[in-house]
């Protein structure tokens, strides 16, 4: 389906798309368009797409690492996104382990005295 097409349903969905205050247009699809009652759009299989001059066209799926369809957009920020899946929590903890890596790394000791030794007082 093209979502150019205009409001075509799919299973009682709406193609639909909304920008992020980060500057990010999300498109996916709604059961109904504009907010429920307590200001709040549900968006089921939601992404965000951009043409780089460098790798064409890009896509960032918001829900790559939940269990759920669906994200929820209060205003224009995502305020939940569903409980977080197996490959989420293992490619978190790897994350952290590399950046505590490299925080060990790190000579600290060093940079500062180099920096108290420059520094005019």
């Amino acid at each position: 389906m093209n979502i150019t097409e205009g409001p075509v349903k799919v299973d009682n969905l709406i193609p639909a798309s909304y920008k992020l205050t980060n500057g990010d247009q999300i498109v996916g699809y709604v059961e109904k368009l504009g907010m429920d009652d307590q200001g709040y759009y549900e968006i089921f299989f939601p992404v965000s797409m951009e043409v780089s001059p460098e790798f064409g066209l890009m896509c960032r799926l918001y829900n790559a690492y939940t269990d759920y369809d669906s994200v929820i957009i209060s205003g224009h920020h995502i305020v939940f996104g569903g409980k977080a899946n197996k490959r989420a929590i293992i490619n978190y903890n790897n994350f952290m382990e590399r950046l505590n890596d490299s925080i060990d790394i790190i000579d600290v000791d060093s940079r500062i005295t180099h920096v108290s030794a420059t520094t005019k007082h």
